[in-house]
């Protein structure tokens, strides 16, 4: 059955949903509430108490899941690309500003801001990403990661010089072409 659509506010961004129909998703102070949701669908995209800042790009088939007792509260101009999962089971996960969440990963934990998590990485619960890290392509990330890591494999090391995951005018123009790119291509039905 379909969930009522409404008014959206201007900045409410689109993802599109499994049979392939854009669904809006809004931002509030208590939680994200998402519109119209496929049939097929086995449940929303969103569950529970989860508060989406300005500017976040969410691709499809993104899960935000907080349970009972839980919150999720992301901040602004965040990438979330297909698969993705984020799930918190108690307290609150905290995801920062400007942040590239690639390809199936999964974060059960808070991360900082201007973060980069590779395609199928993994951000384990009880753990920590500070700012400026980067978790590479299947790496499992469990503990606190200080400011400026690259995790690869069961390594770590801090970062050197400036890396163009970090530089904040790349990823404003990322931002940028999503947000005129995605519509073109896509219609609500």
């Amino acid at each position: 059955m379909p969930w009522p659509l409404t008014v959206l506010p201007k900045f409410c961004r689109l993802i599109q949903s499994m049979a392939g129909q854009l669904v809006p998703v809004s931002t509030s102070k208590s939680s994200a509430l998402v519109f119209s949701p496929p049939q097929s669908h086995p449940s929303p995209p969103v569950t529970g108490d989860v508060v989406l800042g300005d500017g976040n790009i969410v691709h499809p088939l993104v899960t935000f899941i907080a349970h009972p007792d839980a919150r999720i509260v992301i901040g602004e101009d965040n990438i979330f690309e297909e698969g993705t999962r984020v799930e918190c089971w108690s307290g609150a996960l905290t995801i920062g500003d400007g942040n590239l969440i690639e390809v199936g990963s999964a974060i059960y934990s808070s991360i900082g801001s201007r973060c980069h998590l590779e395609p199928k990485s993994c951000l384990l619960p009880d753990s920590r990403l500070e700012d400026r890290c980067i978790i590479t392509a299947g790496t499992k990330v469990g503990g606190i990661v200080e400011e400026g890591t690259v995790c690869a494999g069961g390594t770590r090391y801090r970062l050197g010089g400036k890396s163009h995951a970090h530089d904040p005018e790349v990823h404003r123009r990322h931002l940028a072409y999503l947000s005129d790119i995605l519509p073109r291509f896509h219609r609500i039905t």
